[in-house]
């Protein structure tokens, strides 16, 4: 089974609930190739993608989502 619209899914958690859906998110992109490529290219504005790299920084274990940080950089930097 492919999500080919994944990253609409992950809009809506990611906007309605915003950090407290994070982690939602973070399992849903891990479950496949098609996931994973469709969360890369979700369309947050700046001040959402702000709180969750501020949310992955503040982690106990931030190495573990070093990965994660790196992507919602990227996705800020499209957004200046």
């Amino acid at each position: 089974m492919t999500f080919i619209n994944y990253q609409l899914f992950a809009n809506e958690i990611l906007n309605r609930g915003h950090i407290k859906y994070f982690e939602i998110y973070l399992e849903g992109a891990t479950k496949s190739f098609d996931t994973l490529i469709a969360s890369g290219i979700i369309d947050l504005d700046k001040e959402k993608i702000i709180e969750i790299i501020e949310y992955l920084e503040d982690k106990k274990e931030k190495n573990k989502y070093e990965h994660m940080i790196s992507r919602f950089n990227h996705l800020l930097s499209k957004k200046n």
